[in-house]
């Protein structure tokens, strides 16, 4: 790769650009940095920025790892076998100023209490009441003429059912968001629950098995949020003084007792930049497996936005930076990007959805150093709430967790998807929508090849394909090709019924198996029938 070399050596007081035409992108050089094809980095040959002496399994700047040598930039060091990292002359990036506090102008406390009430009305008027159910496991429930049992479906299959009580958790529990993990050809879904999380093992999907229960660190909550990175749990919750769980998942192979009983604890809680005990608390996390980096957002501090932590020793965390430019995040999704976009080729880039936005920032150098690239309203906007990208990362699937309810996009209230071209990240555009045939609010949503699974409160689990296609042309449609209410009672644009799914489970048993978290009900494990779907069309329940 070329680079043009606009500086050799730049000092601190007078940065210098570094361009990298590979991508275009600008580095600034400081502290005697070079610039390489890569960016600024510090070389073995400078003299006037950090070095490190060789000692104690540490090397140079120039450091060679298993997937290709790399330059380190001032202030770390080489570790061998991992790669560059700051280990004890300097330090992240500290939270500080304003980064401090919350974001006074969030719309999420109105959002927070809307739902509260709004739960509230359902659980004392009786109707979430009747909506608690029996377990049921050991024997599938085809879906035939358009019902599972008493579940509303188009070619997916109910396998099994756990109730929060079965899941491990007190009476009274609800559930929220759920994860799954795979390891040596065994599946677990990873519960949320409002008093902790459960763990189970689906690998014979049909009979589940719950291994243990973690409780909440400190309150029970309604939000409580997980991801996995390199077997390991990462747990928050809006819980004051929660933090962030991090718990071993390879003890769940080795369980030799395992029991809804079973009672687990946390290898570690996580606490740094997470502010004082009465703050601590954090929406939702998001992990970039391919960087090994987790983004807190929601957080008391940082005004709800980045929070940057570096998990790439799992069971050592360490506070990485924080950016919050725009202010309170509800969710993102990072990712080392390899789009169409040859300018950002290899940086690290979320996409932020920011409450009244898209906001897309490039996060390759962490904390209020990284570079928001374009923030867009769109019509319709309430709440901004979720997104996944295709697998090109061409397009963004968006959720608007409001703008049913509040009638901002038309009238039906029934649920709608925007459809981002972010092929030009200082440029996204809001293209185009689609909409489910029923009333209802979305939630969250995951991309897997061409099919999109969204969960969508009152109407359950939405199986929707044609996400590998040009879905900017006149002729694309997205198709309803498969779906699972686990609120078979009402379309309603209400908050309660499926919470999350989650559709990536690895091993060849589970690969067409989705699971869904239900507020009132608890674990639905289910099978989307993809070849049913080819010779199937969409009907309306």
């Amino acid at each position: 790769m070329q680079v043009v070399l606009l500086a050799l050596v730049a000092t601190a007081a007078f940065a210098q650009k570094c361009v990298v035409e590979s991508t275009g992108y600008i580095d600034l050089c400081e502290n005697g940095e070079s610039c390489t094809f890569v960016g600024c980095r510090c070389l073995q040959n400078s003299t006037s920025c950090f070095h490190q002496p060789e000692e104690s399994g540490l090397a140079y700047r120039f450091c060679e790892v298993p997937e290709g040598p790399q330059y380190c930039r001032s202030g770390e060091s080489c570790v061998k076998g991992v790669g560059c990292r700051c280990v004890t002359d300097c330090s992240p990036h500290q939270c500080t100023g304003t980064c401090e506090f919350s974001d006074e102008n969030s719309l999420m406390p109105h959002t927070m209490n809307l739902k509260n009430a709004n739960r509230l009305d359902c659980f004392l008027s009786g109707k979430c009441a009747s909506l608690s159910a029996t377990s049921q496991v050991g024997e599938e429930v085809k879906c035939v003429n358009g019902y599972a049992g008493e579940y509303p479906c188009l070619n997916v299959d109910l396998l099994s059912f756990l109730n929060p009580v079965d899941l491990g958790a007190p009476e009274g529990t609800n559930g929220n968001d759920i994860w799954g993990w795979s390891k040596q050809g065994r599946d677990f879904a990873i519960v949320c629950l409002t008093s902790g999380t459960s763990f189970v093992e689906i690998t014979d999907p049909v009979n589940p098995q719950v291994i243990g229960f973690l409780p909440t660190t400190s309150f029970s909550s309604t939000w409580r949020d997980a991801k996995e990175y390199k077997d390991t749990a990462y747990i928050v919750s809006e819980a004051q003084n929660h933090g962030m769980q991090v718990f071993d998942l390879n003890r769940l192979l080795i369980e030799t007792n395992p029991s809804k009983d079973n009672k687990y604890t946390p290898n570690l809680v996580y606490y740094d930049g997470m502010g004082s005990t009465n703050q601590r608390s954090t929406h939702n996390i998001a992990i970039n497996e391919q960087s090994g980096f987790a983004f807190l957002v929601g957080c008391k501090t940082c005004k709800g936005g980045l929070l940057m932590v570096d998990i790439s020793v799992p069971l050592n965390p360490v506070l990485a930076g924080c950016f919050d430019a725009d202010g309170y995040t509800h969710d993102t999704q990072c990712v080392i990007y390899q789009g169409p976009d040859h300018r950002f080729l290899g940086r690290e880039i979320c996409f932020g959805l920011n409450e009244d936005s898209l906001t897309i920032v490039d996060v390759t150098v962490k904390g209020n150093a990284s570079v928001m690239l374009s923030r867009r309203p769109y019509y319709g906007v309430r709440y901004t709430h979720q997104g996944w990208l295709t697998e090109d990362q061409r397009y963004l699937l968006v959720d608007d967790e409001l703008d049913e309810m509040y009638n901002t996009y038309d009238n039906t209230q029934k649920t709608v998807t925007y459809v981002w071209d972010v092929s030009d990240l200082t440029e996204p555009r809001q293209i185009k929508q689609f909409q489910s045939p029923v009333v209802s609010i979305d939630h969250n949503q995951y991309v897997e090849g061409d099919y999109v699974y969204q969960s969508n409160y009152a109407s359950g689990l939405r199986v929707w394909n044609g996400m590998s296609g040009e879905l900017e042309s006149d002729s694309w449609n997205a198709n309803l090709v498969g779906f699972f209410d686990v609120h078979p009672t009402e379309n309603v644009a209400q908050f309660y019924g499926s919470w999350s799914v989650f559709p990536f489970f690895k091993s060849a048993a589970n690969v067409n198996t989705i699971v869904v978290n239900s507020i009132e009900k608890g674990l639905f494990v289910v099978n989307f029938d993809k070849k049913a779907h080819q010779s199937t069309s969409a009907i309306e329940a």
